[in-house]
Order: structure tokens, then sequence, then C-alpha cells
């Protein structure tokens, strides 16, 4: 609580560092002491007398640049620290900013904070029990926003939103609350079948999916078809395949028809159209482990990649009665014979 308290004041004395344990909960921190601190100090008594009023005090202190994230941290640094002032007066405020929000890359930024104080709160003796209604209030409206978010958005936002979705997703799955996460679920499903969905953040809800098991392995088969098809931009597809893929190389490892999918695609790829898209494939594969590389790069060299019938294509139940009147009208758009 001490420590903590002096990183409200930024009296950088402990820094807090990683800790690989079993149990629910733990810290670690280093300490190292440096004269300029004794500024730090001076600098932080302008908050008050006493180390709690002046730690309250701070993080009670109005900032105009001051959004949904930064005021989760804040929150969560409070309740770390203990400070039941400065945590009822930022769930007020965070709930006040929520109601005026209208980003929703933000929601989703502020999210794993609140789900880090909601997990850790019976273990540290808090009532997060407001913690608990901001967070359903929060993940309610990035549910319902999210596939209009995604729809019309350039690279550079959906690499953005991409990564906080990716986090956000593995916040829920750590808060453990069903309806929560079958809300986000059905929202995922929302923006695959929405058009105008951005490629690389339908290939990472389709990984969510599956990661999840909300999708089988046929229909991530299908999809990855779909997305790698001729008819695709392949800028498109390389996007989609940077979202699905995500930093992990294992499913190209392990699943070798999804491996010769891709070998298949890369293979349609013209000259020019390679060379463009080589910078996202280059980003892609490089975030891949060494192993996984290997082993693809092995895979790959054996020479015996074939896209198994399965995965290659997709067999339909059609209706022909149903499906006459869309046959003549092409087939009289495109002037072919009735034959």
């Amino acid at each position: 609580v001490f420590l903590h308290r002096l990183v409200a004041l930024r009296i950088g004395w402990g820094s807090k560092t990683r800790v690989r344990t079993k149990g629910t909960f733990k810290e670690a921190w280093k300490l190292q002491w440096h004269p300029e601190l004794i500024l730090s100090i001076i600098d932080a008594s302008r908050f008050g007398n006493t180390l709690k009023s002046a730690a309250t005090n701070c993080l009670l202190e109005q900032d105009e640049n001051d959004g949904l994230p930064e005021l989760t941290e804040r929150l969560d640094l409070a309740m770390l620290s203990r400070l039941d002032e400065a945590s009822g007066g930022l769930l007020e405020r965070l709930d006040q900013a929520a109601a005026t929000a209208h980003d929703t890359l933000a929601l989703l930024k502020a999210v794993p904070a609140l789900v880090r104080i909601a997990r850790y709160g019976d273990v540290r003796d808090t009532d997060t029990s407001a913690v608990d209604l901001i967070l359903r209030h929060f993940t309610a409206r990035a549910h319902i926003e999210l596939p209009a978010a995604v729809s019309g958005i350039d690279d550079e936002l959906a690499r953005r939103t991409g990564d906080q979705l990716r986090n956000y997703a593995s916040a829920l799955a750590t808060y453990d609350d069903d309806e929560v996460s079958a809300d986000m679920f059905a929202a995922l499903h929302l923006l695959l079948d929405r058009d105008g969905t951005h490629p690389g953040i339908a290939g990472i809800a389709t990984r969510l999916l599956r990661d999840a098991a909300e999708l089988s392995a046929e229909e991530v088969s299908t999809r990855l078809s779909f997305a790698l098809s001729p008819g695709r931009e392949p800028s498109d597809s390389a996007n989609w395949l940077e979202g699905f893929l995500a930093g992990s190389g294992s499913l190209l490892v392990h699943d070798r028809g999804m491996l010769a999918l891709v070998d298949a695609w890369l293979a349609t790829l013209g000259d020019e159209t390679f060379q463009n898209t080589l910078p996202l494939l280059r980003r892609t594969f490089g975030s891949f482990t060494s192993p996984e590389r290997a082993r693809i790069g092995a895979t790959v060299a054996q020479g015996d990649l074939s896209v198994p019938q399965a995965a290659a294509g997709v067999a339909l139940d059609i209706d022909a009665d149903r499906a006459r009147p869309a046959v003549e009208t092409v087939t009289r758009l495109l002037n072919l014979s009735n034959s």
C-alpha cells in the first residue's frame, strides 16, 4: 500500500516487476533510491501533509486530457493504495465520463483495468460492486457499438483497434462471466457477417471465436478459403490473414490443410501483387517464434502440400427451384445460352 501511494504521487522509489506464480495474486517490487527523488517528494508535498491525503488529492486532481482509460488506471491505483475517498470520486467521474464517451476504442481500452480491479477485489477485501456495475455498462456499450466501429476504417486504425480487441477478449476471459462472454461472442459473429468490416478485424474475430470453440474447424476453414479466394483484393486477404494468425504460427504448424490454403493463395499472386503485399506478410510471419517458422518452412520444403477437399470448397445444399430465377437473370445479363 505504501509503495502504491508513492506511485500515485509520482515518486518512483519502487517499481513493480513481473512475477511468475500459480497464485491468485502476488506483487514483486524493485526498490532503487535516486537523489533526485528528493525533488519529487518536495513537489508532492503540495498535495497534502500526509502520504494518504497527498496521494488522494493527487489522484483526484482534474486533468482535461483524462479519458476513460486514464481514469480507469487511476481508479486501479486508488484501490491498490486503499484510498477510499479517491476510489469513490474516480468511480463517480468514470461513470460520468462513460455517459458522454463516443469512442469505442476507449471503451475497449478501459475494460482490462476494470477487470483487474474486479478480479482481485476479493483478495484485497475490497468492495468492487460499483466496479462490476460500470464494467457491465462498458461491455454492453462496447458490444453494441463494435460492429459499426470496425466498418470502413483504414489499416492503421484497424491495427490499433485489433490490438485493443485482443486485450479486451483476454481480459473478459479472466473475468469469467458467462453472460458477458456470450454478449461478446454475439458481437463478434455480427461483425463477421457485416459488410464493410475491415478484413484484419474480421480475421481477429474469426480467431477469437475459433479459440473459444464458438466456430467449428469446418467453419474456420470455409472463412479462410473465402478470405483467400482469387476474387478478393490481395491486400484484403493479407490483412485478414494477419488478423487471424495474430502473432501465433501454431495454427499453421499443426493444421496442414490451413497451411495448404495459405500456400495455394500465395502461389496465385503475380509478381507486382506479391511485392505490394510482402510488407504485410513479413509482419505476419515475422511475429511467429523461431521454432514455429522453422517447422512451417520444413513442412513447405517437403513439397507435399495439397488442399484437402473439405477445406478447398463448401458443400452447398442448393434449392434448384429457388435458385432458378437468379440463374436466369445472370444468364440474360451475361448473354449466355440457356443451356
